[in-house]
């Protein structure tokens, strides 16, 4: 049985615009009416230093539960370093992907990587997410984990690489793309 593509994850190396893609992408699928829903992944900072990341949901969040930190930098002598909060993943994410499922046309994950490691609770949403929701887009970071490869290799998922050739034109490709699927 031949398996439909549904859902489409960017990955490159870092800061080669995977972000600011699905940015553009997004704004794009909003003008055109589509609810979005789901969460985005941004820096803090303090005092002009990041110190780490913030969940941010797209959908509508109980007052005050937006913006939840799951990750604190610190530099150590080996240089910086992260520590993610699994407890946020598995509480607040988990439930900002459920909300999305029941309230969105689009599910977003921007992005995946190497925090939510043992966030299994989270880990378990994104699979039910990628199971039932009718699109997903989000960035996988490029590490080597088994749960990203996980995603990466399903038959309902493509994987496109972002390059500083060809990050200009990402965002028209990968509107392209969800338009025929």
């Amino acid at each position: 049985m031949e398996h439909e593509i549904k859902h489409i994850f960017l990955t490159g190396e870092k800061q080669v615009g995977k972000s600011t893609v699905l940015g553009n992408v997004l704004d794009a699928l909003q003008e055109r009416g589509y609810r979005v829903g789901g969460f985005q992944t941004l820096p803090f900072f303090i005092d002009g230093n990041r110190r780490g990341f913030y969940l941010h949901s797209l959908g509508d969040t109980p007052e005050g539960m937006n913006d939840i930190p799951v990750a604190v930098c610190f530099h150590s002598k080996k240089g910086p370093s992260g520590i993610g909060i699994t407890e946020a993943f598995n509480r607040f994410g988990a439930g900002m992907l459920k909300d999305a499922l029941d309230n969105a046309d689009i599910l977003w994950m921007d992005e995946l990587g190497r925090l939510e490691g043992d966030a299994y609770e989270f880990n378990k949403t994104v699979v039910e997410c990628l199971d039932r929701a009718p699109h997903v887009i989000g960035v996988l970071q490029k590490v080597k984990r088994a749960f990203l490869q996980e995603i990466a290799l399903r038959e309902d998922v493509m994987v496109i690489e972002v390059t500083t050739d060809n990050r200009n034109e990402m965002a028209n490709m990968v509107l392209d793309a969800l338009g025929a699927m």
